[in-house]
């Protein structure tokens, strides 16, 4: 069973939400239990008794919005996959540092639900998903790809990170950084820049000239590509684009 919480100050529309979440995973033949929320604070006095796997958040909500929600459960390591859920689609890019499972705008309710919840009932083999790479000792190896934070080159050599170790890989010279891009462009990787190639799952915030990622780490942009970047996070954000 999939325990699930809604967190939205309007009962309307969480009537009417609540069936569109039902009903969507009645499809997909999971069970869910579902409890809703009014306000910020019922909701994190109900994180004291009980553990969710997956919240719909709104964000515009009086006393305490769901971003700054957000930020306490992260830094008390709650674990679930958190859905932000706004009438404000530029709050996409305050909600970046938590790494939402998805963001999804009210004008496109149902559509957006549906296909977040399908995603969500694959994310098992999502999740797993692995990229075999040669690295230069001749070395092949299988890695995650939702654990590699970034491509990045150095005159001729390719390097990659991952969030299980703190040096960088040297990969075997038969790639470029081009090629990388071919082989991951349906996996959620973006090139921002001549010498790097990020993975969207890790970006923190998007700024003028650089990208701030989970690692810390600041990655720059290539001049006048920001807005580009930005549509194309969104994108990914909301799963428009096939991964």
């Amino acid at each position: 069973m999939l325990k699930i919480a809604i967190v939205d100050d309007e009962n309307k529309f969480i009537t009417i939400y609540k069936k569109i979440i039902c009903d969507t995973f009645s499809e997909y033949h999971v069970v869910v239990e579902l409890e809703t929320f009014n306000t910020g604070k019922d909701f994190k006095k109900s994180l004291a008794k009980n553990k969710y796997d997956l919240v719909f958040m709104d964000i515009d909500m009086p006393e305490i919005s769901g971003i700054d929600i957000a930020s306490e459960l992260r830094n008390n390591n709650q674990n679930f996959d958190l859905i932000f859920v706004s009438a404000h689609p530029h709050f996409v890019f305050e909600t970046i540092k938590f790494t939402p499972y998805r963001f999804i705008r009210k004008t496109n309710l149902k559509s957006e639900t549906i296909e977040a919840i399908s995603s969500y009932c694959s994310r098992t083999q999502i999740k797993y998903k692995m990229l075999s790479l040669e690295l230069q000792n001749g070395d092949s190896i299988s890695e995650k790809v939702n654990d590699i934070i970034q491509f990045f080159a150095v005159r001729h050599d390719v390097y990659y990170t991952n969030k299980s170790e703190k040096d960088a890989r040297i990969l075997s010279r038969k790639y470029s950084l081009s090629q990388l891009e071919q082989l991951t462009k349906t996996l959620g990787f973006i090139r921002v820049h001549k010498s790097y190639l990020v993975n969207y799952r890790f970006i923190r915030s998007i700024n003028a000239k650089s990208l701030l990622m989970s690692d810390g780490s600041e990655i720059p942009i290539s001049h006048g590509k920001k807005t580009e970047i930005q549509e194309l996070f969104m994108k990914l954000l909301r799963n428009e684009d096939t991964l």
